[in-house]
């Protein structure tokens, strides 16, 4: 089973291989849809004189009918595991014996070629169909195209040649989302039923593009649904219209074939009531050298502004405090790279897992950072490491004004949580 996330990895593979050629060829794409795909998967020898019959009921004799299918039943469980198979043996069949580049979801199969090519291996993958015995919907067949539409979104080869794509969702989708989002925040009101559906909708819509910042909102129209609640309270209410924006926006996810160096970071707080506090972050390139670092104090008067009533530590806002400072001050260095980054608070990778805190500070802060990462096309990975291992713990225990031959890089970190925490939402 490969989604829209498989594609854009396979047009990036293309687009990284084709950065080593001496012309950078242009991409395009087509996608292959089989017809009543099930109707086309035979039962069984077995299964077709034992589990072939359905029973229903006909208006005509007021009685039960019988009748005998001789192809996998639409709908049943089973059915879907089989086909699946089918369509996982087809997609593998295409890349190791015709090398095809493509990729499959459920009936769909996406193909990726140079333009140049593309008319061969149109040829190429529908006689393998038509040898196998499979047909295709006639309807959806079009030519290989730089603008390919799959599974509700559209990607845009068009600049492939330069190592850049995009991928949006349709404006059809766009607008029957935003249409029914605009009904439902004017009419105040949504049923848990509808509330469902209307959340697995949005949760596909928004999760094939970036996702991290939707699903924070996402997560309280599904504490209305399990509220078993009618009528949309204000916090429901903002969620919806954030939402609504994100879709409308339609802000594409890029896609750079130069994705191929990285970055390390690591993060790290101390805390103590009666002693020291402080934040520290080292970003290290792909050879494993440290290329920065930041180190800051955080004084008793920022402690007690972060402080809630009846709060006694702070270290769970401070760890997420030291990922957003990290991200904010080397985004624009590792734009259009792979990040992996480290800490130590298994609390700050539960929540960043999550995407959302039932810390309302670490939750805004968390906001900031897939706001961040989104502008700078840098998705980040979070990963946890022991704190003996993290070589941001002895940043975070003092200021350190050099190390490892750096100078400390000064952070506003009272301004970067000051912006996160004071943004609606």
């Amino acid at each position: 089973m490969h989604t829209v996330d498989h594609i854009a990895s396979l047009i990036s593979c293309f687009m990284r291989a084709s950065c080593t050629r001496e012309a950078r060829p242009t991409l395009s794409a087509k996608t292959w849809d089989l017809a009543d795909a099930y109707k086309q998967v035979p039962l069984s020898d077995e299964a077709f004189e034992v589990d072939s019959y359905l029973v229903v009921f006909c208006p005509d004799t007021s009685g039960p009918k019988v009748f005998q299918q001789s192809v996998l039943p639409f709908g049943s469980v089973a059915s879907v595991t089989s086909f699946l198979r089918i369509a996982h043996a087809l997609w593998r069949l295409g890349t190791k014996l015709l090398g095809l580049m493509w990729s499959s979801y459920f009936d769909d199969f996406f193909s990726v070629e140079i333009c140049d090519f593309s008319r061969h291996t149109d040829l190429v993958i529908a006689s393998f169909f038509s040898i196998l015995g499979w047909k295709l919907s006639a309807e959806k067949l079009v030519d290989y195209h730089t603008i390919c539409k799959v599974l509700g979104v559209e990607f845009d080869l068009g600049m492939s040649g330069e190592s850049l794509s995009w991928v949006y969702n349709t404006g059809d989708r766009v607008d029957e989302l935003c249409h029914q989002l605009e009904d439902i925040i004017q009419a105040g009101f949504l049923k848990r039923s509808e509330g469902e559906r209307l959340r697995g909708r949005l949760q596909f819509a928004c999760g094939q593009l970036f996702g991290r910042a939707a699903r924070n909102h996402l997560r309280i129209l599904s504490d209305h649904i399990k509220g078993c609640r009618s009528k949309l309270d204000d916090d429901t209410l903002h969620a919806l219209r954030q939402i609504n924006e994100l879709i409308r926006a339609n802000q594409p996810r890029k896609l750079l074939g130069t994705l191929t160096d990285h970055f390390h970071v690591y993060v790290d707080a101390s805390f103590d009531d009666d002693g020291y506090a402080g934040i520290g972050g080292a970003l290290y390139n792909s050879s494993g050298q440290a290329i920065k670092f930041f180190s800051e104090k955080v004084d008793s008067s920022f402690v007690e502004t972060v402080k809630q009533e009846n709060q006694k530590n702070i270290i769970q806002e401070l760890e997420m405090l030291a990922l957003l400072t990290a991200v904010e001050a080397w985004g624009p260095v590792w734009e259009g790279h792979r990040v992996v980054a480290f800490t130590d608070s298994e609390s700050v990778r539960g929540s960043f897992l999550k995407t959302w805190s039932k810390n309302c500070p670490c939750n805004k802060l968390l906001a900031r950072i897939f706001l961040l990462e989104e502008s700078h096309t840098c998705p980040l990975w979070l990963e946890r490491v022991p704190s003996q291992s993290n070589p941001s713990d002895v940043l975070s225990r003092s200021q350190v004004a050099v190390w490892k031959g750096l100078a400390r890089e000064q952070v506003d970190f009272r301004a970067i949580w000051s912006h996160a925490i004071n943004i609606p939402g």
